[in-house]
Formats: C-alpha cells, structure tokens, sequence
C-alpha cells in the first residue's frame, strides 16, 4: 500500500510537469495440465490479471506493474507480484534501476520475496557489426529462507552482422557471479580422546560442537550462436545453440521444498546451479491479416553441479548428481492493431514440455495452452 500511495504522489507530481503518462492493462487465461511440474499431474486453469502505469519525463521514466495469478484448483498457491521501475535512455546508453516483491498467500509465504535489480546498457555500431554491451547487479533476499540469499554479478556482450542474403549471425558471451550472503551453523557430534592408565577408563567421549557453514559463490560463462535466415519477405528461419558452463563453485541447494510455480527459477531451477547446452529451431511466417505465426522446438541438457537426486518420494541420496533431458515445442498465434489511440495485442499461445531426470521429482511432461489481451493507451 506505501507503494501505491508513493506512484500516485509521483503521478500527480510528474503530470504537473507535463511528462507523458502511459497505461497498460494484460489478461490472460491459461490451461496447465501440470502447473507444479510434478510427476503425478495436476491440472488447473491459470488466470492472471496484469495492469501497470509508466510516466515519460524524457530522457527518465518512472513505472509501476502489478500481477495476479489465480489457480483455480488451487487457491492458496495463488499470488501477487509487483514492480517499481526507474530508468532512463541517454542516446546509446540504458540504465536503470528495479524493485520486485512476490506475496504468497499465508501456507506458502516460504516463497516470498524481494529483488533489487540495477543494470546498464550500451550499443554501439562498428564498421558493419552491432555492439550490445550489459551489466547488471541483482540482490535478491527471502525473508524465510535466509540461507539463500544472494547477489549477482552479470555481463554478457553480442554482436550481430547481418547480410544481404537476408542472413544474420549474432553471437554472445556472459559472465555470471554469484555470491550467498548468510552463514549458519549446526551442531555435530564430535569423538574427544580421554586419558587412560591403571584404574583409569580408557576410550573416547562424543559432545555436540557448532560447525560454521561459509557463504559460498559460484561463477559460470554462457555463450550462443544464433543464425536466422530469411526465406521470403514474409517467412524467417532460426536456429540458436546455447550453453553455461561452471568457472568455479556451486549453488546452495534446500532439498525438501515442495515445487512452486514454474516462475521461481531462483528456487526451483536456478540457472546458476547446473550446466546447459541446448539446440533450439525457430519458424516465423507473416499470415494474411497480419497475424503473425511462431513455431519453435528444443532440446537440452541440464548437469546439476551441486544437487542431489531424489531415488523415490522421500529417500533423498547426495552422492549423485541430478541430470535432466528436456524436449520443449512452442506455437503461438499474435495480432497487433489500434483502436483510437489503444495499442491492442491478441495471442493464442501453446506449449509442450517434456523433462526427464534421474530425480524422481523432476520427471514430468506439461501441456499450457492460453489466450492473452493487452491493451497498451
């Protein structure tokens, strides 16, 4: 609610400046044969309802989204999510500044919380190639789950050259640091020697002692290639290999959580915490009316570097490493068009997911069929 009232008193400022004031409003309505990604599917209709304001004061904008999702099989899963926003434009240059906060409803506030999120941008044009330079800063903090919580250290650099023929390469390379900001420390038996002699007792003594754990940090590189080729004036083609591989340590992970929505990666499916190489194909074709297809599949691979494998539902083994293969097709169906001065967007969108792992809770397959409205004034 602070929130809220410090938008409005901003809006009420700003506009008295004369800077320009935007809205937007997004609906969507969404089937999930397996929301939770769980071996013993569930399904659900998810219904999520988004609405934000954004005011211009050229070269600086200020903005504020919120979101909330509905399952309706499963009420108390159900939550909000919000986003203040400040950044500016300056030529060739991006930067600004993101607060994020997700409340969950009172059975799951184990997943709330907030991230502070920096970052700056850059383009520059050399010769015939397309520089895109970015960093970012990320603090992100669980009021209930202290033990992971973290920043972020993240740069990437891609270049792109396009051709005549309609070819285009983009190429890029990431460097991601991790670092867990909270110890803790637990109490384990320790064996202590006593003296021994004649009419003495000869043998050892168990007492319980504090072991400190350290903070840990994990470092990874990413790279992709991508090459699209265009086949017509109205029909694209792609292909993209991508992969992220460990530099030195490993992520902490909180074996027993029940999964949450398929959103919260920093918990569930943290990109730090495993390997990837992957192959994406991608399909874009432009129908009459403007309405604009996609078609795309991948596969993948995913080397877990420092979480164990569940053998059933409850025997947890940390000698092995988890390892999942995944199979993902993705089509959609997107119409843009105006209504006075509304910017109106329409998108029918349907994924097919299927994952298998040597951890027996992370073999699922996941059917997400939705409709979207958006309405940008």
């Amino acid at each position: 609610m602070n929130w809220l009232k410090f938008i409005i008193v901003l809006t009420i400022l700003f506009t008295s400046l004369n800077a320009q004031l935007q809205t937007y409003a997004y609906f969507n309505e969404a089937y999930e044969s397996n929301p939770f990604r769980n071996p013993d599917a569930k399904e659900s209709w998810v219904s999520t309802i988004n609405g934000g304001i954004q005011i211009d004061f050229h070269p600086l904008a200020l903005s504020y989204n919120g979101s909330y999702t509905n399952f309706s099989n499963f009420s108390d899963r159900s939550y909000y999510w919000h986003q203040v926003a400040f950044f500016g434009s300056f030529g060739k240059t991006n930067t600004g500044v993101y607060f994020n906060q997700r409340f969950n409803r009172n059975d799951y506030t184990l997943y709330n919380y907030n991230s502070f999120i920096g970052y700056l941008n850059h383009s520059e044009k050399i010769g015939t190639f397309n520089l895109y330079l970015a960093t970012t800063l990320v603090l992100n903090d669980y009021p209930e789950l202290a033990e992971i919580n973290n920043y972020e250290l993240n740069g990437s650099m891609r270049i792109n050259k396009s051709f005549q023929t309609g070819t285009t390469f983009i190429a890029g390379l990431s460097l991601h640091y991790k670092k867990y900001t909270t110890t803790y420390s637990y109490l384990d038996t320790v064996s202590t020697g006593s003296g021994s002699g004649q009419g003495m007792y000869s043998g050892s003594q168990t007492i319980l002692q504090p072991v400190e754990i350290d903070a840990p940090s994990v470092s990874q590189m990413g790279y992709w290639l991508r090459i699209a080729q265009s086949l017509s004036q109205s029909t694209g083609l792609a292909a993209q290999v991508r992969a992220r591989n460990n530099i030195k340590g490993a992520t902490r992970y909180i074996a027993g959580l029940p999964y949450n929505y398929n959103e919260e990666s920093e918990l569930f499916d943290d990109p730090m915490g495993y390997e990837l190489q992957s192959l994406g194909i991608e399909l874009t074709q432009l129908l009459p009316a403007q309405i604009i297809f996609k078609a795309s599949t991948y596969l993948g691979k995913k080397s877990y570097t420092a979480q164990g494998i569940y053998l059933d539902q409850e025997i947890f083994e940390e000698g092995i490493l988890r390892e999942d293969n995944y199979h993902s097709a993705h089509m959609s169906l997107r119409k843009n068009f105006s209504i006075h001065k509304t910017r109106v967007t329409i998108e029918f969108w349907y994924r097919w997911m299927t994952n298998k792992s040597n951890s027996y809770w992370y073999n699922y397959d996941n059917h997400y069929g939705s409709i979207s409205l958006s309405l940008n004034i």
